[in-house]
C-alpha cells in the first residue's frame, strides 16, 4: 500500500463519528452508541455484524498506527490483539458491503441520511448515521482486510 491509500482510509475513519463505538441492546433492539450527538440503531445484521461495526471505528485506527509503527522499525501490536481484529472479521458477514444512495431521504436540516448498507442478500438498515458514517461502515470490512494484510507483508519483511 502506498501513503495515497492508507491516507484514504485514514480520512474516511476520521470524517465518521468519533469513537468509541458502543453496542447496547435494548428490549432486542441493537444500537451503537456513539461519540456523536445521535447513536446509530442498526437492523437486519448478526450479533457479529454489531460487533464488527462497533469496533471498526477503533480497529481501522489502530492498524493505520500500527503500519506507521512498522515504518517505523518498531511495533506495538502482539499476535494476539490482531488475532481478536481478525477474529471479529471472520465472524461478520463475508460478503462485500455496498453502501445503497439510490432511494435517499434526507431528514430536513441535516445531513443524516436514511440509506442502508446491503451485504449481498441482506440489508443492514442503519438510522442516525451521517453520510461519512456509512461510507465509513461500507468500506470498513474492505479496509481491514487490506491492512491486515498489509501489516502481515510489512512484518515478513522485518
Amino acid at each position: 500500500m502506498n501513503d495515497e491509500e492508507l491516507q484514504i482510509i485514514r480520512n474516511r475513519c476520521e470524517k465518521a463519528t468519533g469513537e468509541p463505538w458502543i453496542v447496547l441492546v435494548f428490549d432486542r433492539a441493537y444500537i451503537i452508541q456513539t461519540a456523536g450527538e445521535e447513536d446509530l440503531e442498526i437492523t437486519g445484521a448478526t450479533d457479529y455484524d454489531y460487533d464488527f461495526i462497533a469496533n471498526a471505528r477503533h480497529d481501522i485506527i489502530t492498524l493505520l498506527d500500527e503500519i506507521e509503527n512498522i515504518h517505523s522499525n518498531q511495533y506495538t501490536l502482539n499476535d494476539n490483539e490482531l488475532e481478536k481484529i481478525s477474529n471479529r472479521l471472520e465472524k461478520a458477514n463475508s460478503e462485500l458491503w455496498i453502501f445503497l444512495s439510490e432511494n435517499r431521504e434526507i431528514e430536513c436540516g441535516s445531513e443524516r441520511y436514511w440509506d442502508f448498507i446491503k451485504p449481498i442478500g441482506k440489508d443492514f438498515k442503519i438510522y442516525g448515521a451521517t453520510v461519512a458514517d456509512y461510507e465509513f461502515i461500507s468500506h470498513s470490512r474492505q479496509d481491514i482486510v487490506t491492512l491486515l494484510d498489509e501489516i502481515e507483508k510489512l512484518r515478513s519483511h522485518l
